[in-house]
């Protein structure tokens, strides 16, 4: 008895050492770092936040936040307010109002028409957040990208910044000069100007010739390339 003690004794030292060592493994949030040209005290409810005025700037995931004014809740959570930019390496996104959640690394942002930037190409949306981690955005409520004279239309979306990948679902329209489809799937590349449908598509040129597909890939505005 007294050996099946000492092995039960041992067995579960060493199972919390291991859970200890996982546990600690895991890394926490990093803080939101900030800037501002005034900032004060607020007493909000029972607690307490810190009002930010004048060229705010919050930093974190390697994201810039700026805007007029803001409050800071805490380390990892704030609202901000007028003039809303935020920048992660190429991409733009600008709102009237926006609210960060360090927790999660996602900004949620509120216009009548959010808009946001990649180089040559624009997205309007009405609903978008972006993850600053992974540099994924998503819109809903519909959204409209214009590059060039491409331009896509669909109820919801993806936009994967790493990759300038668009990818739009529900009552899906593109748009060019050559060609127009439709369909309620497609992904869109900004650099290599292809489309993928991969469900059943409509496509119409501009000779009115028209063609159905249940997976195709298009260069645009040129032609057809599977």
């Amino acid at each position: 008895m007294k050996r099946f003690l000492n092995l039960l004794c041992w067995t579960l030292c060493c199972g919390t050492g291991v859970a200890g060592v996982a546990l600690a493994a895991e890394p926490a949030p990093k803080v939101v770092d900030f800037s501002a040209d005034v900032m004060r005290p607020v007493k909000i409810a029972d607690s307490s936040a810190l009002s930010l005025v004048g060229h705010v700037v919050f930093y974190h995931n390697g994201a810039v936040i700026t805007c007029d004014s803001a409050i800071r809740f805490n380390d990892r959570m704030m609202d901000c307010y007028n003039n809303v930019i935020i920048n992660k390496d190429s991409t733009f996104i600008y709102g009237d109002r926006a609210e960060y959640n360090g927790n999660f690394n996602t900004a949620r942002v509120f216009s009548p028409l959010v808009k946001i930037v990649d180089k040559d190409a624009t997205l309007y949306t009405y609903n978008f957040s972006f993850n600053t981690l992974d540099n994924i955005g998503h819109y809903t409520g519909g959204g409209t990208m214009l590059q060039k004279e491409n331009r896509l239309e669909s109820r919801d979306g993806y936009y994967y910044a790493d990759n300038r990948e668009l990818i739009g679902v529900h009552d899906v329209e593109m748009k060019n000069p050559d060609y127009q489809l439709k369909s309620d799937s497609v992904s869109y590349n900004l650099d290599s100007e292809i489309a993928r449908f991969y469900t059943r598509s409509y496509i119409w040129n501009k000779d009115d010739e028209f063609m159905t597909a249940r997976r195709i890939s298009i260069r645009l505005p040129t032609s057809p390339i599977s």
